[in-house]
C-alpha cells in the first residue's frame, strides 16, 4: 500500500466531508485572522506540540517549534496531508471517521475554547520511523458568524511511556460535546467488517479450518478464504493468530 497515496485519499475525504457541512466562508486564511492570545496562552509540557488548522479547507496556518524533539518533523512540513499520514495506517480509517463524527457534533456549537475538547489516542509515526503512542486533544478556537468552525487547536501528547496499546480511542470533555458519542468497537464492526466476516473471525478463534467453516455456512472453501484474506487486509495483520488477537483487542469478538 502507498502510505502517501492512502492518507491523501483520507485528507480528500474529510475535506469533502467538511464542504457538505455547507460552509460559507473564505477559503484563504490568514495568520493574523488567528486568535493569538488563545494559541500563546497554551503551556506545552517537553512532551508536548500543538498546531492550529482552518477548518474549511484543512489548512495548517500554525506548528510550534516543539513537533520537531518530540516527532522529528520541521513545522514547515507538518501540513494537513502530513498529520494525516503519520498516523498508523491500521489507526487512520477509524481516526478520519472519528473525526469527521467530532466535526458534524460541533458544527453550529460555538463553545468556548478550553470549555471542551475532543479526545484521540493513537499511533504516530516518528520521523525516525518508529511509532509514538499520542494524546490528541482538539478545540475549536474561532468560529464564523454562521457558527461554524474557523480555527481549531490540536495539543499532541507523546504518552509512551504510559501505553503501548495498539487501539484508538475517541472521546470527548467538558461542556458543549454531551452528544459526542463515537463509539470505536461499533465502527469496526459497522464499517470494516461485514457480519459474514464476523461469524468467519468468531469460526477461526474457536480453531475452525476454512473447509470446516465453509461446511457450517453453507460456502465453498474459497469464498471462506477469500473472506479471510479481505479480514486480514481490513485489519491490517499478516497471519490468522495475529488477526484473532487484534479482533480482541478492539473487542470485535
Amino acid at each position: 500500500m502507498d502510505l502517501t497515496i492512502e492518507a491523501h485519499r483520507h485528507w480528500k475525504d474529510l475535506y469533502d466531508f467538511i464542504k457538505s457541512l455547507g460552509i460559507k466562508v473564505s477559503q484563504n486564511p490568514g495568520a493574523e485572522d488567528m486568535p493569538w492570545n488563545i494559541v500563546k496562552s497554551i503551556q506545552l509540557a517537553p512532551n508536548q506540540y500543538l498546531y492550529v488548522n482552518f477548518a474549511p479547507n484543512s489548512k495548517t496556518v500554525f506548528v510550534s517549534p516543539q513537533v520537531t524533539p518530540v516527532a522529528g518533523y520541521l513545522p514547515e512540513e507538518y501540513n494537513y496531508q502530513k498529520q494525516v499520514a503519520v498516523i498508523h495506517p491500521q489507526d487512520q480509517p477509524i481516526m478520519m471517521e472519528a473525526i469527521k463524527y467530532a466535526y458534524g457534533q460541533l458544527y453550529h456549537k460555538a463553545v468556548k475554547p478550553f470549555e471542551t475538547s475532543f479526545n484521540f489516542s493513537y499511533r504516530l509515526r516518528h520521523k525516525n520511523g518508529h511509532y509514538l503512542r499520542v494524546l490528541r486533544q482538539g478545540m475549536p478556537i474561532k468560529y464564523s458568524k454562521d457558527g461554524f468552525i474557523l480555527y481549531y487547536v490540536s495539543v499532541v501528547t507523546d504518552i509512551s511511556h504510559l501505553s503501548n496499546d495498539k487501539k484508538v480511542y475517541a472521546g470527548r470533555s467538558g461542556k458543549g460535546m454531551e452528544d459526542y458519542d463515537f463509539h470505536v468497537d461499533k465502527f469496526y464492526k459497522s464499517k470494516f467488517l461485514s457480519k459474514r466476516e464476523i461469524d468467519i473471525l468468531i469460526m477461526l478463534r474457536e480453531g475452525l479450518h476454512s473447509s470446516e467453516i465453509g461446511e457450517r455456512l453453507f460456502i465453498s472453501k474459497h469464498t471462506v478464504d477469500t473472506h479471510r484474506r479481505n479480514i486480514l487486509k481490513k485489519l491490517g495483520v499478516p497471519s490468522t493468530v495475529q488477526l484473532i488477537k487484534k479482533a480482541q483487542e478492539l473487542n470485535i469478538i
